[in-house]
Order: structure tokens, then C-alpha cells, then sequence
């Protein structure tokens, strides 16, 4: 089954992918192509859905037209995500801004520059039907996965609605171990993802969804983004600018060819089309336009500088930050806001 960020379908070709890259640096930053030299772009990523724009991209020749040799480089665990980055194995790595949150201050030199995709109702919290607000959560028991985006979800709308974490009694679980658990009924409220959301509602007859990712804030704090090495933003800005032009090619051809991008999808991940379809169904893509709301203008910052924020609070809380990195400084906007 694929889970949203349980993704471990890859593990040999990411074994095969790291041997490969190993002995290489980031001085391999560029390959030449006759008297030309086309800047080359590793992007650390997991296996995903939504980061359909980057294998749409690498397909339909997004990358070379615009200038650029890309590799997309799988690697399912975070925390070697952004060791690769660190080591120059790779120039950008795409994750939640959760995760950017921890990793920027614990030493990656990553700045967000794009945004792929966000929630579109793939995640959620399941309660009884006694619950009719986030309030009503004071007091009770919630499954959910500890120091993941999930509990980060969680902790979110805790404080949304005036409550902190210390509120509820967190049980440690997995999400598809949250979700199973709500189904039987051993849990009264559980944090999880679909296929979860659906399956345990139909065997717990006395269960409901309180709230889930679909439109909205909720949406937006699940957002998966795309941070580039700072030190490519400072000396070669061209290089990204190339690569948002990219995404902004794929996201118009998704929009034109829904059926394709589908069996894109399905091939990367090794599912099939009919469940790359299934999981469309909860995610969002953004578009250009999504990604300058999102980042707002300099007079007014978008909404992801608050979701960043706010992860970093998350994160300082739980000790796993002792001295955090300020959203202006972990987030690049002016490329998407130049972008026409």
C-alpha cells in the first residue's frame, strides 16, 4: 500500500542511486554539451505523488528546454535528504516546510524556493461523534506518529483553537497503526491519512472525520516544497529561475493532461493508474499563481511564512531546535514573484 510519507517502495534504487552519486561533489555543478555548459541540478526527493511536476518535468523535456541537466535522486528518509545536500551530493531537496523548519537551523543550507503541491483532504483527524470542535479534544486520547507532520498537524490546530499539545494524551503510533487502531475502536481520536480516513470510518460506526486537509489552512501547513543550497541562490540565481520556468511548464501540461500525468505518476512510484488517480484525488498541484499567494509580496508576506512559523514553534517546543532560523531567512520568494 502507498502511504503518503511512508514511501519505502525505492529502497534499491536508492541504494544503486547513492553508490552512484557517492564519489561525486558539488563542483559537478554543470556538464557540457558542445561549446555550452548546461548547469546540472540534483533534487533529493521521496516517492510521492505530489511531486509529480518534478517526473512530468524530467519526461516531457521541461528541463533541457529551459537549460538544465537535472537528476532526480530518491531518497525516502528526510534526514539523508538534507545530509546529501549538506554533503554536495545533491543541489535541492524537496520535503514538507515542516521539515525544512528542523533541518534549516540543525545546519542544511536550503532555502525554499517552490512549492509542488499541498493537502487537498489526504489527511485528517478521525474523533467520536461527541466531538463537534477542536475544543471538545481537551482531556482525550489521540493517536498520532510523535515528531512527525502529523503531530505537527495536530499541534497546529490545538493552538488554532487556543490549546496546547499538553491538553490532550498523545499515544504514540504510526498513522495506518493510528488509523487501524481507530477502526477497532481502541482509540477515541486518531490523526492519520488515507486510505485511513475512509477505512476506519467504515468500521467504526460510532466514529467521525472532525476536520481534514481539504481547502483552507489546514491545506496549506501540509504543503511540500522544494528548497534550493544557498549558495546556488547566491551565485548562480539563473540556475533556480530556469527551474521554477520548469515547473511552471509541467504544472500547465498536468493541468491539459490529467490521464498522462497519471500513468507518469504510476510508473515512478510503481503503482497503477488507477491508484496514482485515486491519490490525485487528496492533493493539490500549484500552480505559478498558487506559489505568489502563497509567498506574498514584500509589503505583505504570504501564508507560508506563518506556516513556517509556526513549525518552528512545533519544533523548538519539542527541543529538537535550541536556536531556530527566522522564516525571512529560510525562504527565497523573489524568484517566484519575478516569475511572469
Amino acid at each position: 500500500m502507498f502511504y503518503r510519507r511512508s514511501r519505502v517502495r525505492l529502497s534499491a534504487l536508492i541504494a544503486l542511486t547513492v553508490l552512484m552519486i557517492s564519489a561525486c561533489g558539488q563542483k559537478a555543478e554543470s556538464t557540457s554539451t558542445g561549446s555550452e555548459e548546461v548547469p546540472r541540478v540534483r533534487v533529493a526527493l521521496s516517492s510521492w505523488v505530489g511531486f509529480a511536476p518534478l517526473y512530468v518535468a524530467q519526461e516531457q523535456g521541461f528541463y533541457e528546454q529551459h537549460g538544465l541537466d537535472v537528476e532526480l535522486v530518491p531518497i525516502e528518509d528526510p534526514a539523508d535528504r538534507f545530509n546529501a545536500l549538506k554533503g554536495k551530493k545533491v543541489e535541492a531537496v524537496a520535503t514538507t516546510v515542516d521539515t525544512f523548519a528542523h533541518a534549516i537551523p540543525a545546519g542544511a543550507p536550503a532555502k525554499i524556493v517552490w512549492f509542488p503541491d499541498t493537502a487537498n483532504g489526504g489527511e485528517g483527524i478521525l474523533t467520536g461523534r461527541d466531538v463537534n470542535s477542536v475544543t471538545d479534544l481537551k482531556g482525550q486520547t489521540v493517536a498520532v506518529n510523535k515528531g512527525s507532520t502529523m503531530e505537527f498537524l495536530v499541534a497546529y490546530v490545538l493552538d488554532q483553537a487556543g490549546l496546547s499539545m499538553d491538553d490532550v494524551k498523545i499515544r504514540n503510533m504510526t498513522s495506518d497503526q493510528a488509523g487501524a487502531a481507530f477502526a477497532a475502536g481502541k482509540v477515541p481520536a486518531a490523526a492519520t491519512w488515507e486510505p485511513w480516513l475512509t477505512t476506519a470510518l467504515k468500521k467504526n460506526k460510532d466514529g467521525k472525520l472532525l476536520l481534514s486537509t481539504k481547502g483552507g489552512a489546514y491545506a496549506q501547513i501540509m504543503s511540500d516544497a522544494i528548497g534550493f543550497d544557498s549558495e546556488i541562490i547566491d551565485s548562480s540565481p539563473e540556475t533556480v529561475t530556469k527551474f521554477l520556468s520548469a515547473m511552471k511548464d509541467a504544472n500547465e501540461f498536468i493541468e491539459k493532461n490529467n490521464q498522462e500525468t497519471f500513468k507518469i505518476v504510476a510508473d515512478v512510484n510503481q503503482i497503477s493508474v488507477e491508484e496514482a488517480a485515486g491519490l490525485w484525488k487528496s492533493t493539490k498541484m500549484l500552480s505559478l499563481q498558487d506559489n505568489k499567494e502563497y509567498m506574498g509580496s514584500d509589503d505583505k508576506p504570504g501564508p507560508l511564512f506563518g506556516v513556517y512559523d509556526a513549525a518552528t514553534k512545533f519544533w523548538q517546543e519539542r527541543g529538537k531546535i535550541t536556536d531556530p532560523t527566522p522564516a525571512e531567512d529560510a525562504i527565497a520568494p523573489q524568484f517566484v514573484r519575478d516569475m511572469g
